[in-house]
């Protein structure tokens, strides 16, 4: 009853998986307000949005394919974030 509440009866889920896409499009795509800033260059807070974006956009089944592909670009940032790791030696 409760998840189709936050489904169905009030798009809570719909939402904030919404809210999350159009946060990760200001980052991809900076805002004059974000640019230069440490949230905009920070991949840390890349990866964790788009762990919450696919979570929320799993939740519903109507987009499963855009779940999958903010998969798979987590997997490519985490790729990315451990090898500048390796890297730097951290």
């Amino acid at each position: 009853m409760f998840f189709i509440t936050i489904v169905v009866k009030f798009p809570v889920v719909q939402i904030i998986s919404m809210l999350i896409g159009l946060f990760m499009v200001a980052l991809d795509y900076p805002m004059p307000f974000l640019k230069n800033t440490a949230i905009h260059r920070s991949l840390i807070v890349r990866v964790i949005g788009l762990i919450l974006q696919a979570f929320f956009a799993l939740i519903f089944y109507q987009v499963c394919v855009p779940a999958l592909f903010s998969t798979t670009v987590l997997s490519n940032h985490s790729n990315v974030a451990r090898a500048l790791m390796a890297q730097y030696g951290l």
